[in-house]
C-alpha cells in the first residue's frame, strides 16, 4: 500500500461516508495523516484513532498502515469514518456500533483477523465481529481516544510536535546533550551523562544532576547530593508518559517533542539551586572538574 494508494482509498471512502449521510465536505472536515513513527501505537493491533474537537475531524494512522494489505486498510479506515461521522453527531458508541454503521455505509461485512484486526478478507478472518476480550468501550464523542489516554498525545498538537521532533533530530542529541549539561553547570551542579534507552530504536540521554561528585562504578564512597535526572530525546516519552525501569524513576524531565523544553529544565534547575544553595557553595570548592558529556 503505497502512500499515493491509500490516499486515493481514503478519499474514495470519504466520499462514499459524505454521500450515505447526506452532508458535503463543508459540514464534516476530515483530514487525515500516516504518522512518521509507531511511538504512539505501542500494540500490534493498534493502527489508528480518530478525534473530534467539534468541528473537524482528524484521523491518524500508524505507519503499518503502509505495509498492510488493502483488505485490512480499507476496513481500518471503513472503522475510523464510522467513528468520525458518529463523533460529529455527538453520539455515544462502542467499537461494534462503528462496525455495524461500517458495514451498513458500505454494504460488506467487517471481520477480525488472527492479529485482532478488522479486514475485508473473509479468507483472513478468525471470527465474525469484534472478538469480546478486546476493549470495546462507550466514549464520550469529544473524549480522547484511548490511544490518547495512554499516551498523553493530543492529536491537534500533532503538526507542532512533529516540527519539534524535527528540529530535535536536526540538532542531534549529543549536541543537545551537551547543551542541557552546560545548563546544569550554570545552575551550580554537576553533570553526569549517561547513555540511554535503546530498545525504542532512537537517540537517547540521561543527565544526572548532583551537587559535588556524581555516583561513578570507581566513585563509590565519596558522593555528593542527587538532586534529579532529565532526559533527552528525540522521540516521545514511553507509552504511559513515564520513565521507568523497574521500580526507579529514571527521569524528572524529559526534552523531547512531547515533554518539557529546554526552558522548563532550566528554570526547574533555578529552584534546585536556590534550594540547596548552601551546599552548592561547600561542593563547589571540592568539584575541580565537573563531568562532561
Amino acid at each position: 500500500m503505497t502512500p499515493a494508494r491509500l490516499t486515493s482509498l481514503f478519499n474514495e471512502r470519504v466520499d462514499d461516508l459524505l454521500r450515505f449521510a447526506a452532508i458535503s465536505e463543508s459540514d464534516l472536515p476530515i483530514y487525515a495523516l500516516v504518522a512518521p513513527h509507531n511511538d504512539e501505537f505501542p500494540e500490534k493491533r493498534n493502527y489508528a484513532y480518530c478525534s473530534w474537537d467539534g468541528s473537524e475531524v482528524r484521523i491518524v494512522f500508524s505507519p503499518k498502515i503502509l505495509k498492510a494489505s488493502k483488505a485490512r486498510a480499507d476496513a481500518l479506515i471503513r472503522h475510523e469514518l464510522a467513528h468520525a461521522l458518529m463523533m460529529s453527531e455527538e453520539k455515544e458508541h462502542t467499537e461494534r456500533e462503528t462496525d455495524a454503521l461500517a458495514e451498513e455505509v458500505w454494504g460488506d461485512p467487517i471481520y477480525y483477523d488472527k492479529d485482532d484486526v478488522q479486514t475485508l478478507d473473509k479468507r483472513k478472518a478468525t471470527t465474525r465481529l469484534r472478538p469480546s476480550y478486546l476493549p470495546n468501550p462507550r466514549p464520550n464523542p469529544r473524549s480522547k481516544s484511548r490511544f490518547d489516554e495512554r499516551c498523553g498525545f493530543d492529536v491537534a498538537e500533532w503538526e507542532g510536535k512533529t516540527e519539534a521532533r524535527q528540529r530535535l533530530q536536526r540538532l542531534g542529541i549529543p549536541r543537545l546533550t551537551k547543551m542541557v549539561a552546560k545548563r546544569v553547570e550554570e545552575a551550580g551542579f554537576t553533570p553526569s551523562v549517561k547513555k540511554g534507552d535503546t530498545k525504542w530504536g532512537k537517540g537517547s540521554a540521561y543527565i544526572d544532576v548532583w551537587i559535588g561528585k556524581p555516583w561513578t562504578p570507581r566513585n563509590t564512597r565519596d558522593i555528593g547530593e542527587y538532586i534529579g535526572t532529565i532526559r533527552v530525546s528525540d522521540h516521545p516519552q514511553p507509552p504511559g508518559g513515564s520513565f521507568y525501569r523497574g521500580d526507579r524513576v529514571e527521569a524528572d524531565h524529559s526534552i523531547d517533542p512531547s515533554g518539557a523544553t529546554v526552558e522548563e529544565v532550566v528554570a526547574w534547575l533555578g529552584e534546585q539551586a536556590d534550594e540547596w544553595s548552601d551546599e552548592i557553595v561547600t561542593a563547589s570548592s571540592t568539584v575541580p572538574n565537573p563531568a562532561r558529556p
